[in-house]
């Protein structure tokens, strides 16, 4: 059998194998690595497929640190020891990109399809900014193909000024239904507009055919502004899907410490499936703070990456010494993490090519659940003066105490009280505060601050509670996902004018509607919305100067 029939073979087997339910897997693989082997004993030049069956490997990138001038190298990782094995595709990749005259090489991103099982990369740039190529490898034929590059002017698909010439990708990741996303960085530390600093893009995988230019890059929004969350503060790291579509972000900051640069806070994040706009904007993109992993801070987060069981795993490179220049050596490090804000070293990480460095994480699995499951549910709501709290959590006894803390905009939080743990011989626990309010006003957010015994400190998600002398309460537009028209329903305290609004990812009001509310509960039928395009779109229910928010998707 020749060598092109041998690959067309394999292929077909991937696809078939990826595809099947897990009890016919194994037979499949097996069939798959058959073919590999008589390829081998052939001796016929045959590159490696990813592995996306087994659940005992991810994938790793590495760049030359020292002449920066040679192929970047993909290798697999074993989940459980750490060792990292031969090249993928038998050789290294020259992932170059020329700007204004100068090369720039390697790439510090690394995403996986696991269904045509093909890599996906970005080069690098200069801080003058510059486009990047995105970049396909086919393991099975060792190519490297560029289906796309970053757009220096606006576009249809990237309505921003400059196109996406000013800000480093280092942060990639493909979802569970084969579309790629990225999370970039301005490379300007002294943005004046943060809201506009970190860009989330995705990006086409031409469905397992890739040619030159296949791609459609389109910039969805921007991470929201909060205290650590804006510009430098989000500078390194990485992104992973679950199953669900869920996109979970762990970054490091960067900052001037002393008249040097230096890698700092690190924390985890995550961006709910049906945050994650489908059309391009410039708006704003929810992220909930999930856990600070100050154990690697002072770190260079390089990547992240899912098991089949949603343990997490992250590589690093540490210094050997003080973040000053000239830099001391490094060492690349494994770490797995199994609950939120721990981690554990994976001593066995290695080798790696003399004189490279690692610097991204994928794999082919998108776990249901991420981590041990950490319950600490908030709600509230007011009443009689009183913003009434309460919160649930499921590990109780690993806990040293509660911080309630509150905030005016839902950005900057203050602590405003400490609550002291309850039952420490349960897992299982309830707890009450309740925070007093003078007179009426604009709404407050309120978040639990849970610290741990081993000093981590985990978050809830924030609530919004509404101080209005006329709102009773507003309920949740149903149906949603809308087809033609949804329902809201307000309940006043009194007499007052409601309006309810459509906008769009680019912050733009497509539907508008006016109605008079009286005292008790009113229905609000919001229709004729055929015309509208299908995506995610914000609901704005206006009554007097009390605005509420919530997400509206339209199929």
């Amino acid at each position: 059998m020749k060598t092109k029939q041998y690959s067309l073979l394999v292929n077909s087997m991937f696809m078939k194998t990826c595809l099947l339910p897990a009890s016919k897997t194994r037979s499949y693989a097996a069939i798959l690595w058959l073919l590999v082997v008589m390829m081998t004993t052939a001796k016929v030049a045959v590159a490696q497929l990813p592995d996306c069956a087994s659940g005992n490997f991810m994938y790793i990138i590495y760049n030359d640190s020292a002449s920066a001038n040679k192929p970047s190298e993909i290798r697999p990782v074993n989940y459980s020891t750490g060792a990292v094995g031969a090249l993928m595709g038998g050789t290294g990749y020259l992932l170059k990109k020329t700007i204004g005259g100068t090369s720039y090489y390697g790439s510090s991103s690394l995403g996986l399809d696991g269904i045509t099982g093909r890599f996906y990369v970005n080069t690098t740039m200069s801080f003058s900014g510059g486009p990047k190529d995105f970049i396909t490898i086919n393991t099975l034929t060792a190519t490297a193909t560029v289906i796309a590059t970053t757009p220096s002017v606006s576009t249809a698909n990237v309505p921003h000024a400059n196109g996406l010439d000013d800000y480093f990708f280092v942060k990639m990741a493909i979802s569970p239904t084969g579309t790629g996303y990225a999370i970039g960085v301005s490379r300007d530390t002294t943005i004046t507009t943060p809201a506009t600093a970190n860009p989330l893009i995705s990006f086409t995988t031409c469905a397992g055919a890739p040619s030159v230019g296949c791609s459609t890059i389109k910039l969805l929004g921007f991470l929201p502004v909060a205290p650590k969350s804006t510009n430098w503060d989000l500078y390194n790291g990485d992104i992973a899907f679950t199953s669900t579509g869920d996109l979970y972000y762990m970054s490091a900051g960067y900052h001037r410490i002393k008249g040097n640069g230096r890698y700092d806070d690190l924390r985890l994040f995550k961006i709910d499936a049906l945050n994650i706009p489908s059309v391009p904007g410039v708006g704003s993109i929810p992220m909930t703070f999930l856990a600070d992993y100050n154990t690697l801070d002072s770190t260079v987060l390089n990547g992240l990456a899912f098991d089949p069981l949603g343990n997490m795993y992250i590589s690093t490179r540490r210094f050997n010494g003080p973040q000053n220049i000239p830099l001391p050596t490094f060492t690349n490090e494994l770490y797995k993490s199994s609950t939120l804000g721990s981690t554990t070293l994976i001593p066995g990480f290695g080798p790696k090519t003399l004189g490279f460095s690692a610097a991204d994480l994928a794999s082919c699995y998108f776990p249901l659940s991420v981590l041990a499951i950490n319950e600490l549910t908030l709600t509230g709501k007011y009443m009689s003066g009183n913003t009434n709290l309460m919160w649930e959590v499921n590990n109780n006894t690993s806990t040293d105490y509660f911080e309630v803390q509150r905030s005016d905009d839902g950005l900057e939080f203050t602590t405003i009280a400490k609550v002291n743990v309850n039952n420490t011989d349960k897992a299982s626990q309830n707890y009450r505060y309740s925070d007093p309010q003078s007179g009426f006003g604009k709404p407050r957010f309120y978040r639990i601050r849970q610290i741990m015994n081993l000093g981590m400190r985990l978050y809830s998600s924030i609530v919004k509670i509404n101080l209005s002398d006329k709102i009773t309460s507003v309920s949740k537009a149903m149906p949603n996902p809308v087809s033609t028209s949804f329902e809201v329903s307000v309940a006043l305290k009194t007499e007052a004018s409601v309006n309810l609004r459509l906008i769009d990812n680019g912050g733009r009001t497509v539907e508008t509607r006016n109605y008079k509310g009286y005292t008790g509960n009113n229905k609000f039928n919001f229709d004729n919305l055929t015309r509208l395009k299908p995506g995610l779109y914000i609901l704005e229910t206006k009554i007097d100067d009390e605005v509420i928010r919530e997400k509206i998707i339209k199929n």
